[in-house]
């Protein structure tokens, strides 16, 4: 599935056996899913890709259990998402190096990931973001001056930033 220059609104995409590319497209009010056990398309792999190759923007869009992963998953890349939501999403092995998130909710379990608060083109604009129904485990990391104070945490979670 590939979509550039592209400007989508109020569609539902199902991402299961899917190899994904997204460059330089617009998306509002859609709603990505994918389901819970892993798939791989009879070609040996699984669905996978990226919502930003070249810069992409989603506002008020749903991401719902999508297997965000650096190697057979789902990358955030370089689009900005505002708005949107992340609903039970597996975070294990994705590092954010260029995404930028504005006022999005995250709910379910993030393992294994790592979120930048800096990217080789600068700044990544992250802010208003609620992480309160997050189940967080240790191999979480916020690196190079991700803004933890601006985002939302559960009651009691203390994020450890480099700064």
């Amino acid at each position: 599935m590939y979509f550039f220059d592209a400007a989508v609104s109020a569609i539902d995409l199902w991402l299961n056996d899917v190899s994904l590319a997204v460059e330089w497209s617009e998306f509002e009010n859609c709603h990505s899913r994918q389901r819970v056990k892993p798939v791989t398309n009879g070609h040996g792999f699984s669905a996978q890709g990226s919502f930003g190759n070249s810069p992409a923007f989603y506002r008020n869009c749903v991401f719902e259990g999508l297997r965000f992963k650096q190697l057979g998953g789902f990358n955030l890349s370089q689009a900005w998402f505002e708005n949107c939501q992340f609903i039970n999403c597996r975070w294990d092995g994705h590092f954010a190096r260029n995404a930028s998130l504005v006022d999005c909710t995250f709910s379910g379990r993030m393992n294994g990931c790592a979120w930048f608060g800096r990217s080789d083109k600068g700044p990544n604009i992250i802010r208003g973001n609620d992480f309160t129904d997050v189940v967080f485990t240790d191999n979480v990391a916020w690196r190079d001056s991700f803004p933890t104070g601006d985002q939302r945490w559960p009651p009691g979670f203390k994020p450890s930033s480099d700064g």
